[in-house]
């Protein structure tokens, strides 16, 4: 019996680019269609067959991962989510879920706080860090179901859970963690787990 060809991904080398690599270290394809002026190089996602290439100031490019070829874009800054159907994307104090692949469509919005945390999917269910009010101030975690954006549960919290700086030597990169049948995640000062 063959064994497929194992094969690795390296992002963001350089100014703009995003290579794809088989393990032999030869290109398979090459993406540069962003400039070191927009700001590039934060790390990209791979979800189900599309890799979702972040920029920080103009829209991110979403890639068929296995040509290069761009079909859509997202809003910039934070990381996407995602499940075998959906893309999660938190924009404006929002998270949308949209179909793999670059649909502008969304499959639903929930904006009942303001989004602040790169979400996380845990099985069938989303979770995100929001403020509520202004941010710095109070928050919450909220769980919301995968399929259909409605709220599971959801939890006061001190202060809101932050967005992920990447690229700054001022702020640790933060987000949240699912392992051993609890989440963990920082808000304020404290590490919470549940």
């Amino acid at each position: 019996m063959k064994r497929a060809p194992r094969r690795a991904w390296v992002l963001g080398l350089g100014c703009g680019q995003t290579d794809k690599f088989a393990l032999s270290g030869r290109a398979l394809w090459r993406y540069a269609g962003q400039s070191c002026q927009e700001n590039t190089g934060y790390t990209g996602a791979l979800l189900g067959s599309w890799l979702y290439v972040r920029n920080s100031l103009k829209d991110s490019q979403i890639l068929d991962a296995a040509s290069g070829v761009v079909s859509g874009a997202f809003p910039p800054l934070l990381m996407p989510a995602g499940s075998q159907a959906a893309a999660f994307i938190a924009n404006a104090g929002k998270l949308s879920a949209f179909p793999l692949g670059g649909s502008t469509s969304p499959l639903w919005t929930y904006s009942a706080t303001h989004v602040t945390a790169v979400p996380i999917v845990v099985g069938n269910q989303v979770v995100v860090g929001s403020a509520v009010g202004s941010l710095g101030g109070p928050g919450e975690i909220d769980v919301l179901d995968a399929q259909t954006g409605a709220v599971l549960s959801s939890d006061a919290l001190p202060d809101s859970p932050p967005g992920t700086l990447e690229g700054t030597i001022q702020f640790p990169v933060v987000g949240m963690a699912a392992a051993n049948h609890h989440l963990y995640f920082m808000a304020g000062n404290l590490l919470y787990a549940y």
